[in-house]
């Protein structure tokens, strides 16, 4: 987890509460993320990748983050991080 200190600044996500509440939530790590990718703030990400028409890298939850949370609730894990990382490398681009 020290490794995100060293990460290349400014640190982007497309949902910076989010980010930053997983972050310390689970990790344990307060990071501040300079820069917003979505357009507006609640703006939702599947809606965006779908009106952009960018890949959905086999997304098992289709960029809904409520059926990711629930699934993560129940014990499931998926690797829909791999899908979601690619998805906002995309964004950004």
């Amino acid at each position: 987890m020290d490794h995100v200190a060293e990460l290349e600044r400014p640190l982007q996500a497309f949902n910076c509460r989010f980010e930053t509440g997983v972050l310390y939530h689970f990790c344990n790590i307060k990071v501040g993320i300079e820069r917003e990718l979505n357009a507006r703030r609640g703006e939702a990400k599947w809606y965006v990748v779908k009106s952009l028409g960018l890949d959905r890298y086999n997304d098992p939850f289709d960029g809904s983050g409520l059926a990711c949370k629930n699934a993560w609730l129940r014990g499931e894990v998926y690797t829909q991080h791999r899908s979601c990382l690619l998805t906002e490398r995309d964004l950004l681009h």
